[in-house]
């Protein structure tokens, strides 16, 4: 369909409306929309973002700005770039410290875990006495002993 002409007149011509939709940026936007929802989704199914994706996601954000930093005072810009490099900061700790994606990894393998088990009630736990305590340091000690040299 052709874009319908604007118009605001008191008479205004057959097959004109007050805010003609411009096809691309309504498609821009139901992209958009549909990106998020597919990200919720996947949050939902437990399912983690890559480093790659954040990265984008964190840069994206790091680089577009909600307002006009123009129009901000100084104040205001400063809270925008402190703001930049609290993100920056995330971003180099993903790559840094998560670069093997252990984190999403941690999150993929536990997302099924039963944890009602390990919920017990102090008075439940039963106490451990000393003679029990000495076997476990001696098993302990004996494990260690058989280990590598590398791993103790």
């Amino acid at each position: 369909l052709p874009d319908a002409p604007k118009d605001i007149s008191n008479h205004p011509k057959s097959g004109s409306v007050v805010d003609p939709v411009v096809k691309a940026d309504k498609d821009a936007d139901v992209d958009r929309k549909i990106r998020l929802y597919g990200v919720i989704e996947a949050f939902r199914q437990v399912r983690m973002p890559d480093n790659k994706q954040i990265d984008e996601t964190l840069l994206y954000v790091k680089n577009t700005s909600p307002v006009d930093i123009d129009q901000l005072s100084p104040d205001g810009r400063k809270l925008i770039q402190d703001a930049r490099d609290i993100i920056e900061t995330a971003r180099l700790m993903v790559q840094e410290k998560n670069a093997d994606e252990l984190f999403q990894n941690f999150v993929w393998h536990t997302r099924d875990v039963d944890v009602s088990h390990a919920k017990k009630d102090p008075n439940e736990v039963l106490p451990v006495d000393k003679d029990k305590a000495k076997d476990d340091g001696q098993t302990g000690e004996i494990l260690l002993s058989d280990a590598p040299s590398d791993c103790s």
